[in-house]
């Protein structure tokens, strides 16, 4: 973020003349660089496992290079979940069984043993998969926040936030409240009723949240609403081989290592 005190006087960075921005994720597992433009957008933001667990999604997968048709393959850790489909991301557990840790590694260094940055980035990548806590969600927050440290990005990260726990225990009364001004979906009040909490001038959103949010509602809550866009990035991964776009920042690190990945962090416009 610009201001580095991060404004004490919440609420207030407009009349300053500085924008505090706000973007709230869900904790995915070895995301690909796009996710980092988000954080790097942010002024703070927060990673959330309050939601329900969405399957096909990436909190609990991801792609590396690979010899297959698609030039990728999946690498997820060992889980155990609830019965039931309905579930939210924190009642995810990993396997207290370590050898899903080294199949992993082993998958990885196999992989990436030829990368140019591998010496670099394989005891980084050990140490994060090396990392012991009960659920997923604590495991991939702490290896998002350490590649964000690895990258020199500032962002303030936090796991989960009181106050959004607080506005998700009212949002049934704050909705109907809401909606005696104007029609909004409850998705909408969440958020800006979270950035208010926060103190925050401005919400950010993927590029693929414009189908969900709109400014108008925003604006007459006194909150900006901009959107990621994401430019496509690209690496040398293996000499004489096509590239394969939108993998695991594993992949990134390895082939262009932190310096090279650092000049991919500001490769994005807001919307």
């Amino acid at each position: 973020g610009w201001c580095a005190c991060h404004c004490e006087h919440r609420g207030l960075g407009r009349t300053f003349g500085f924008d505090m921005k706000l973007g709230i994720h869900q904790p995915y597992f070895f995301p690909y660089f796009g996710y980092f433009h988000n954080i790097q957008a942010a002024d703070e933001f927060v990673l959330c496992d309050q939601v329900q667990f969405a399957k096909g999604g990436w909190v609990d997968r991801n792609q590396l290079r690979a010899n297959t048709p698609t030039g990728s393959t999946y690498i997820r850790p060992q889980l155990t979940k609830p019965s039931g489909s309905k579930f939210l991301i924190e009642e995810l557990r990993l396997s207290p069984d370590d050898r899903w840790r080294k199949k992993l590694l082993k998958f990885i260094w196999h992989a990436y043993k030829n990368a140019q940055f591998v010496d670099e980035v394989y005891p980084f990548i050990q140490d994060l998969i090396a990392y012991q806590p009960e659920k997923l969600s604590e495991f991939n927050f702490h290896s998002v926040k350490a590649v964000c440290e690895f990258l020199g990005i500032t962002t303030r990260l936090h796991f989960n936030a009181p106050e959004l726990e607080e506005v998700e225990r009212e949002l049934d009364a704050l909705t109907e409240a809401y909606n005696e001004s104007m029609p909004i979906h409850r998705r909408q009040v969440r958020v800006i009723e979270f950035c208010k909490r926060k103190g925050m001038d401005t919400y950010i959103n993927t590029i693929g949240g414009q189908e969900l949010y709109d400014r108008e509602s925003f604006a007459a809550h006194g909150l900006g609403l901009e959107f990621v866009k994401s430019h496509p990035i690209e690496y040398v991964q293996f000499e004489g081989k096509p590239f394969v776009p939108y993998l695991s920042i594993i992949d990134v690190l390895m082939h262009t290592g932190a310096q090279g990945a650092r000049a991919f962090l500001d490769d994005f416009s807001m919307v």
